[in-house]
């Protein structure tokens, strides 16, 4: 889905959530080329306690996840990695 939003050179203000029974895959993705204003949507993570991802920021400890993040939690573990999509 994310490569076919870049590959076909579209514009898009969107987070994204899949997931299976191994793991969570979480992605905050903005791009515009254009002359005209899209917001970009605002995407959280708290993982102080368990993990919480929300549009809003709900707990004082959620962080703003940065444009055009891809974040994938593995269910079992727990562990977060972050990569940086180039767009």
């Amino acid at each position: 889905m994310l490569k076919t939003l870049f590959h076909c050179n579209l514009f898009t203000s969107s987070n994204f959530i899949f997931a299976n029974k191994n793991y969570i895959l979480v992605s905050r993705m903005y791009k515009n080329l254009s002359n005209i204003f899209i917001p970009s949507k605002k995407l959280y993570i708290d993982s102080s306690d368990g993990i919480v991802i929300c549009t809003n920021k709900i707990t004082n400890n959620s962080k703003l996840i940065k444009r055009n993040r891809l974040l994938i939690i593995n269910i079992k573990t727990g562990k977060l990695k972050i990569h940086k999509c180039e767009i």
